[in-house]
């Protein structure tokens, strides 16, 4: 878990920033991967972005031993201390993911935490005047992330098939619920809108700029739409897959109440209704 401090974490040159992560397990033997994309200036010019230099420091985990008075021998002791381990100056290109290696058995607490700092030596190889010592910000949303092996790439992607079935559940089940009411061209068109309705309302709250009555109509509109239709568009894994992040179960659960029970079932059981009772019509016309 990422201590949270701002929207977007800016270091100055020469500063430096710490993070600590919780929940790791403690005797997870494999390799930790660190992955983070930093800007250099600001994140918006995401166009003029260039190679920009650091340095990342671990914490190693330092356990405290005791010496047997009989065999000689070290007994492990309980507690444990950190030891900043520097890994060296190093290049970083802006505005790119990157991924560091770093071997947990050395890292990892005991109770399961992570400790890194970062420190800004943008141009620091240059001590010219007229050289830029910019800023580095770090977005929430790319890291530095803590990435360790849970399951393989199979299993991930046997997940990933189960969201997708999900949707294609969640497609055909609107399309024949709006089938039993309406005809073909009609159902298809009103399918295709509650679908579309779900995108826009999405991007609207997204990129919402409310400056006038206009848009904070626009905004609660759309609001109120999400609370209604079924963003397809959250069900698209595919990032998760081929970034290789996991996807968890519960995210799977969310998509299944949220939306297939508490959205699309009422719609679901809706076209049950319409085409029982055009069942029933049939026969008693008979």
């Amino acid at each position: 878990n990422l201590q949270k401090l701002n929207q977007t974490q800016g270091i100055p040159y020469t500063s430096w920033r710490e993070w600590t992560y919780s929940g790791l397990p403690a005797d997870y033997e494999g390799n930790v991967y660190i992955k983070y994309r930093a800007y250099v200036n600001d994140a918006a010019s995401s166009d003029d972005q260039r190679a920009t230099h650091g340095e990342w420091t671990y914490y190693l985990v330092q356990r405290e031993y005791a010496k047997s008075a009989n065999a000689g021998e070290a007994d492990r002791l309980e507690g444990y201390e950190l030891v900043a381990v520097p890994q060296g100056f190093e290049q970083i290109p802006g505005g790119i993911f990157v991924e560091r290696v770093m071997p947990a058995a050395s890292f990892v607490s005991p109770d399961g935490t992570v400790r890194l700092r970062f420190q800004n030596l943008d141009n620091h190889w240059n001590p010219g005047n007229d050289v830029e010592h910019a800023t580095l910000t770090f977005q929430l949303d790319d890291g530095p992330r803590l990435m360790i092996a849970v399951a393989s790439f199979s299993a991930n992607y046997a997940r990933a098939v189960l969201v997708l079935i999900m949707q294609i559940l969640i497609f055909t089940g609107l399309g024949c619920a709006a089938a039993s009411f309406l005809s073909l061209p009609t159902a298809i068109f009103v399918v295709v809108s509650y679908l579309l309705f779900g995108s826009f309302a999405s991007y609207m709250l997204q990129d919402a700029y409310l400056s006038g009555i206009g848009d904070n109509v626009g905004y609660w509109v759309s609001w109120l739409l999400m609370k209604i239709v079924i963003p397809m568009q959250n069900f698209d894994v595919t990032g998760l897959v081929a970034n290789g992040e996991l996807v968890e179960f519960s995210t799977i659960g969310k998509l299944f109440l949220e939306y297939f029970v508490l959205r699309g079932l009422p719609f679901f059981l809706l076209g049950f209704f319409c085409y029982w009772k055009r069942e029933l019509g049939l026969v008693i016309r008979k």
